[in-house]
Protein backbone atom coordinates (compact mmCIF):
# COMPACT_ATOMS: atom_id res chain seq x y z
CA UNK A 1 0.00 0.00 0.00
CA UNK A 2 2.82 2.56 1.05
CA UNK A 3 4.64 1.79 -2.13
CA UNK A 4 1.67 2.92 -3.87
CA UNK A 5 1.11 5.82 -1.96
CA UNK A 6 4.98 7.22 -3.31
CA UNK A 7 4.71 6.30 -6.25
CA UNK A 8 1.48 8.50 -6.89
CA UNK A 9 3.78 10.79 -5.04
CA UNK A 10 6.71 9.93 -7.54
CA UNK A 11 4.86 10.07 -10.87
CA UNK A 12 4.65 14.00 -12.08
CA UNK A 13 8.60 13.78 -11.38
CA UNK A 14 9.05 10.70 -13.99
CA UNK A 15 9.96 7.90 -11.37
CA UNK A 16 8.27 4.91 -9.92
CA UNK A 17 9.37 2.89 -7.20
CA UNK A 18 10.83 -0.61 -8.19
CA UNK A 19 11.51 -3.72 -6.64
CA UNK A 20 14.83 -5.02 -8.06
CA UNK A 21 18.13 -7.86 -6.53
CA UNK A 22 16.49 -7.45 -3.37
CA UNK A 23 16.38 -3.71 -2.79
CA UNK A 24 13.95 -1.20 -3.63
CA UNK A 25 15.21 1.32 -6.50
CA UNK A 26 13.90 4.84 -8.10
CA UNK A 27 13.30 4.13 -11.97
CA UNK A 28 13.24 6.85 -14.27
CA UNK A 29 9.75 6.29 -16.64
CA UNK A 30 11.76 9.29 -19.50
CA UNK A 31 15.05 9.43 -18.19
CA UNK A 32 17.30 7.80 -16.28
CA UNK A 33 17.10 5.02 -14.54
CA UNK A 34 18.65 3.36 -11.08
CA UNK A 35 19.48 -0.03 -10.28
CA UNK A 36 21.69 -2.08 -8.19
CA UNK A 37 24.66 -3.65 -9.74
CA UNK A 38 26.81 -5.16 -6.85
CA UNK A 39 27.43 -3.24 -3.90
CA UNK A 40 26.75 -0.16 -6.21
CA UNK A 41 23.38 1.72 -7.22
CA UNK A 42 24.07 2.71 -10.77
CA UNK A 43 22.50 5.04 -13.37
CA UNK A 44 21.57 4.61 -16.88
CA UNK A 45 19.41 5.88 -19.83
CA UNK A 46 16.32 4.67 -19.79
CA UNK A 47 16.95 2.27 -22.96
CA UNK A 48 19.57 0.55 -21.08
CA UNK A 49 18.76 -3.09 -21.37
CA UNK A 50 21.14 -4.21 -18.36
CA UNK A 51 19.19 -4.21 -15.29
CA UNK A 52 16.11 -5.92 -17.35
CA UNK A 53 19.07 -8.78 -17.85
CA UNK A 54 20.71 -8.68 -14.33
CA UNK A 55 16.90 -9.01 -12.94
CA UNK A 56 16.04 -12.06 -15.88
CA UNK A 57 19.13 -13.88 -15.65
CA UNK A 58 20.55 -15.15 -12.56
CA UNK A 59 23.74 -15.89 -13.94
CA UNK A 60 24.04 -12.99 -16.03
CA UNK A 61 27.77 -10.72 -16.07
CA UNK A 62 27.98 -12.36 -12.50
CA UNK A 63 30.61 -14.98 -13.83
CA UNK A 64 33.28 -11.80 -14.38
CA UNK A 65 33.49 -10.88 -10.85
CA UNK A 66 33.33 -14.19 -9.43
CA UNK A 67 36.20 -15.24 -11.61
CA UNK A 68 38.54 -11.62 -10.85
CA UNK A 69 37.80 -12.99 -7.22
CA UNK A 70 39.19 -16.45 -7.24
CA UNK A 71 42.52 -15.15 -9.38
CA UNK A 72 42.67 -12.29 -7.33
CA UNK A 73 43.54 -15.50 -4.25
CA UNK A 74 46.79 -16.22 -6.91
CA UNK A 75 47.79 -12.62 -7.53
CA UNK A 76 48.52 -9.99 -5.27
CA UNK A 77 47.87 -6.50 -6.22
CA UNK A 78 45.80 -7.13 -9.08
CA UNK A 79 45.40 -4.89 -12.22
CA UNK A 80 42.91 -4.98 -15.07
CA UNK A 81 42.20 -4.08 -18.27
CA UNK A 82 37.89 -3.80 -18.85
CA UNK A 83 37.33 -2.50 -22.71
CA UNK A 84 33.90 -1.64 -23.53
CA UNK A 85 33.35 -0.39 -20.14
CA UNK A 86 30.11 1.21 -20.76
CA UNK A 87 28.67 2.97 -18.29
CA UNK A 88 30.90 1.25 -15.60
CA UNK A 89 28.75 -2.00 -14.65
CA UNK A 90 31.53 -4.16 -14.84
CA UNK A 91 34.04 -1.53 -13.31
CA UNK A 92 31.23 -1.95 -9.66
CA UNK A 93 30.56 -5.77 -9.84
CA UNK A 94 34.35 -6.10 -10.24
CA UNK A 95 34.72 -3.38 -7.00
CA UNK A 96 31.95 -5.62 -5.30
CA UNK A 97 34.23 -8.55 -4.63
CA UNK A 98 35.72 -9.27 -1.32
CA UNK A 99 39.69 -8.40 -2.37
CA UNK A 100 38.91 -5.50 -5.07
CA UNK A 101 41.80 -4.89 -7.76
CA UNK A 102 44.67 -2.22 -6.93
CA UNK A 103 43.72 -1.00 -10.31
CA UNK A 104 40.61 -1.02 -13.17
CA UNK A 105 41.98 0.45 -16.29
CA UNK A 106 39.08 0.75 -17.99
CA UNK A 107 38.78 1.80 -21.85
CA UNK A 108 35.35 3.78 -23.27
CA UNK A 109 35.27 6.01 -26.59
CA UNK A 110 31.43 6.84 -26.24
CA UNK A 111 30.77 10.01 -25.22
CA UNK A 112 27.04 9.38 -23.90
CA UNK A 113 28.72 6.06 -22.48
CA UNK A 114 31.43 8.19 -20.45
CA UNK A 115 29.04 10.61 -19.23
CA UNK A 116 27.69 8.13 -17.07
CA UNK A 117 30.78 6.22 -16.25
CA UNK A 118 32.02 9.13 -14.39
CA UNK A 119 28.92 9.06 -12.93
CA UNK A 120 28.55 5.76 -11.84
CA UNK A 121 31.93 5.17 -10.64
CA UNK A 122 33.34 8.65 -8.45
CA UNK A 123 33.29 6.57 -5.41
CA UNK A 124 35.76 4.42 -6.69
CA UNK A 125 39.31 5.08 -5.83
CA UNK A 126 41.27 2.17 -7.99
CA UNK A 127 39.73 3.42 -11.52
CA UNK A 128 41.73 5.12 -14.32
CA UNK A 129 39.44 5.65 -17.68
CA UNK A 130 40.87 6.09 -21.39
CA UNK A 131 38.46 7.71 -23.36
CA UNK A 132 39.30 5.70 -26.63
CA UNK A 133 37.90 3.08 -28.77
CA UNK A 134 40.20 -0.03 -29.74
CA UNK A 135 40.84 -1.85 -32.39
CA UNK A 136 43.72 -3.63 -34.25
CA UNK A 137 45.70 -0.87 -35.92
CA UNK A 138 45.44 3.04 -35.55
CA UNK A 139 43.17 5.13 -37.69
CA UNK A 140 40.54 7.65 -38.44
CA UNK A 141 37.91 6.92 -40.29
CA UNK A 142 33.93 6.69 -41.18
CA UNK A 143 33.28 3.73 -39.03
CA UNK A 144 29.17 2.57 -38.81
CA UNK A 145 28.59 3.12 -35.10
CA UNK A 146 25.77 0.96 -33.88
CA UNK A 147 24.10 1.91 -30.65
CA UNK A 148 21.66 -0.28 -29.36
CA UNK A 149 19.65 -1.27 -25.92
CA UNK A 150 23.09 0.13 -24.21
CA UNK A 151 25.49 -2.07 -26.42
CA UNK A 152 27.53 -0.37 -29.15
CA UNK A 153 29.40 -1.87 -31.48
CA UNK A 154 31.90 -0.46 -34.59
CA UNK A 155 30.83 -1.54 -38.31
CA UNK A 156 33.74 -1.29 -40.52
CA UNK A 157 31.83 -0.53 -43.41
CA UNK A 158 33.06 3.02 -43.58
CA UNK A 159 29.99 4.86 -43.60
CA UNK A 160 29.22 6.80 -40.82
CA UNK A 161 30.62 9.12 -37.74
CA UNK A 162 34.44 9.95 -38.37
CA UNK A 163 36.27 7.81 -35.10
CA UNK A 164 39.66 7.59 -33.99
CA UNK A 165 40.62 3.69 -33.19
CA UNK A 166 44.09 3.56 -31.34
CA UNK A 167 45.87 -0.12 -30.13
CA UNK A 168 46.12 -1.14 -26.90
CA UNK A 169 50.08 -1.79 -27.83
CA UNK A 170 50.20 2.06 -28.85
CA UNK A 171 48.72 2.95 -25.74
CA UNK A 172 50.85 0.81 -23.17
CA UNK A 173 53.72 1.80 -24.91
CA UNK A 174 53.05 5.45 -23.49
CA UNK A 175 51.20 3.97 -20.03
CA UNK A 176 53.74 1.32 -19.09
CA UNK A 177 51.95 0.55 -15.50
CA UNK A 178 49.42 -1.29 -18.42
CA UNK A 179 52.49 -3.92 -18.41
CA UNK A 180 51.51 -4.95 -14.83
CA UNK A 181 48.03 -6.40 -15.69
CA UNK A 182 47.06 -9.97 -15.23
CA UNK A 183 43.14 -9.77 -16.46
CA UNK A 184 42.11 -8.24 -19.87
CA UNK A 185 38.62 -8.47 -20.03
CA UNK A 186 36.96 -6.92 -23.69
CA UNK A 187 32.97 -6.91 -24.06
CA UNK A 188 32.79 -5.07 -27.67
CA UNK A 189 30.35 -6.84 -29.35
CA UNK A 190 32.17 -8.16 -32.44
CA UNK A 191 35.49 -5.95 -31.95
CA UNK A 192 36.72 -8.39 -29.59
CA UNK A 193 39.68 -10.50 -31.75
CA UNK A 194 40.44 -6.73 -33.21
CA UNK A 195 41.04 -5.73 -30.11
CA UNK A 196 43.28 -8.55 -29.16
CA UNK A 197 45.56 -8.42 -32.15
CA UNK A 198 46.00 -4.76 -30.95
CA UNK A 199 47.01 -5.66 -28.01
CA UNK A 200 49.72 -8.73 -28.80
CA UNK A 201 52.75 -6.73 -27.53
CA UNK A 202 51.07 -6.30 -24.40
CA UNK A 203 49.40 -10.16 -24.45
CA UNK A 204 52.76 -11.21 -24.94
CA UNK A 205 54.50 -9.42 -21.90
CA UNK A 206 51.74 -9.81 -19.52
CA UNK A 207 50.41 -12.97 -20.41
CA UNK A 208 46.82 -11.93 -18.49
CA UNK A 209 44.32 -13.76 -18.08
CA UNK A 210 41.87 -13.19 -21.23
CA UNK A 211 38.08 -12.81 -20.67
CA UNK A 212 36.23 -11.75 -24.71
CA UNK A 213 33.09 -12.55 -26.17
CA UNK A 214 32.57 -14.74 -29.08
CA UNK A 215 30.01 -13.59 -31.70
CA UNK A 216 29.48 -15.31 -34.91
CA UNK A 217 27.22 -13.07 -36.23
CA UNK A 218 29.25 -9.90 -35.59
CA UNK A 219 32.34 -11.66 -36.28
CA UNK A 220 30.95 -11.56 -39.69
CA UNK A 221 29.90 -7.90 -40.25
CA UNK A 222 33.17 -7.27 -39.46
CA UNK A 223 35.02 -10.04 -41.82
CA UNK A 224 36.99 -11.59 -38.91
CA UNK A 225 37.28 -14.84 -39.38
CA UNK A 226 38.03 -15.10 -35.71
CA UNK A 227 40.62 -18.50 -36.05
CA UNK A 228 43.39 -16.43 -36.83
CA UNK A 229 43.23 -14.82 -33.28
CA UNK A 230 43.05 -18.17 -32.00
CA UNK A 231 46.07 -19.27 -33.81
CA UNK A 232 47.95 -15.92 -32.70
CA UNK A 233 47.02 -16.76 -29.10
CA UNK A 234 48.21 -20.36 -29.10
CA UNK A 235 51.76 -19.08 -30.31
CA UNK A 236 51.76 -17.10 -27.16
CA UNK A 237 50.97 -19.48 -24.88
CA UNK A 238 47.45 -19.66 -24.39
CA UNK A 239 45.74 -23.31 -23.68
CA UNK A 240 43.01 -23.41 -21.34
CA UNK A 241 39.41 -22.38 -21.90
CA UNK A 242 36.07 -21.99 -20.22
CA UNK A 243 33.43 -21.25 -22.37
CA UNK A 244 29.63 -19.59 -20.60
CA UNK A 245 27.39 -19.11 -22.72
CA UNK A 246 26.03 -15.32 -23.19
CA UNK A 247 23.56 -15.34 -19.51
CA UNK A 248 26.63 -16.18 -17.52
CA UNK A 249 26.27 -20.27 -17.38
CA UNK A 250 29.12 -22.57 -17.39
CA UNK A 251 29.21 -24.37 -20.28
CA UNK A 252 32.71 -26.46 -20.95
CA UNK A 253 36.07 -26.04 -20.66
CA UNK A 254 38.54 -27.44 -23.39
CA UNK A 255 42.21 -27.32 -24.39
CA UNK A 256 42.13 -24.44 -27.93
CA UNK A 257 44.35 -26.91 -29.43
CA UNK A 258 41.25 -29.25 -29.94
CA UNK A 259 40.57 -27.32 -33.16
CA UNK A 260 37.57 -29.55 -34.03
CA UNK A 261 35.66 -28.72 -30.70
CA UNK A 262 36.46 -25.54 -31.47
CA UNK A 263 34.98 -25.38 -35.23
CA UNK A 264 31.73 -27.43 -33.78
CA UNK A 265 30.96 -24.37 -30.84
CA UNK A 266 31.54 -21.84 -33.39
CA UNK A 267 29.07 -23.74 -35.99
CA UNK A 268 26.21 -23.65 -33.17
CA UNK A 269 26.10 -19.95 -33.01
CA UNK A 270 26.52 -19.58 -36.30
CA UNK A 271 23.08 -18.18 -37.27
CA UNK A 272 22.13 -17.17 -33.82
CA UNK A 273 18.95 -19.64 -33.63
CA UNK A 274 20.36 -22.12 -31.07
CA UNK A 275 19.44 -22.03 -27.09
CA UNK A 276 21.54 -18.75 -26.90
CA UNK A 277 23.42 -16.16 -29.31
CA UNK A 278 26.82 -16.06 -28.24
CA UNK A 279 29.37 -17.20 -25.84
CA UNK A 280 31.78 -15.31 -23.24
CA UNK A 281 35.49 -17.29 -23.48
CA UNK A 282 37.49 -16.81 -20.28
CA UNK A 283 41.20 -18.05 -21.86
CA UNK A 284 44.47 -18.98 -19.80
CA UNK A 285 48.02 -18.69 -20.68
CA UNK A 286 50.30 -22.35 -20.05
CA UNK A 287 52.28 -19.86 -17.02
CA UNK A 288 48.60 -20.19 -15.45
CA UNK A 289 47.52 -24.00 -16.15
CA UNK A 290 47.51 -24.51 -11.80
CA UNK A 291 45.22 -21.15 -11.44
CA UNK A 292 42.94 -22.74 -14.47
CA UNK A 293 42.92 -26.22 -12.42
CA UNK A 294 41.52 -24.04 -9.47
CA UNK A 295 39.50 -21.80 -11.32
CA UNK A 296 37.72 -24.71 -13.16
CA UNK A 297 37.19 -26.71 -10.06
CA UNK A 298 36.00 -23.44 -8.31
CA UNK A 299 33.22 -22.76 -10.92
CA UNK A 300 32.00 -26.51 -11.27
CA UNK A 301 31.45 -26.61 -7.27
CA UNK A 302 29.48 -22.98 -7.43
CA UNK A 303 26.79 -24.28 -10.38
CA UNK A 304 26.77 -28.00 -8.87
CA UNK A 305 25.68 -25.54 -5.65
CA UNK A 306 23.40 -23.47 -7.20
CA UNK A 307 21.66 -26.10 -9.50
CA UNK A 308 21.14 -28.69 -6.78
Amino acid sequence: MLDLIVNKLLRPFGYKLEKFGGGINAKGLFGDKKFNVGNYIITSPSSHSLSKNLNQYKFYSRNLPRLIEEISKYYNDLKIIDVGANIGDSAALINSINIKPNKIYCFEGDDEFTKYFYRNTERMDNIVLFKSFLGDSDSCENFNVVKDNGTLRINSDNKGSNITIDTLDNISEANKELYDIKFLKTDTDGYDFKILRGAKKLIEKAKPILFFEYDREFLNLNSDDGFSTFEMLKEIGYKNAIIYDNYGRLLVSFDINNELLLKQLDLYIHDKKGAFPYYDICLFNEVDNSIFEKVIQSEMKFYKEQLS
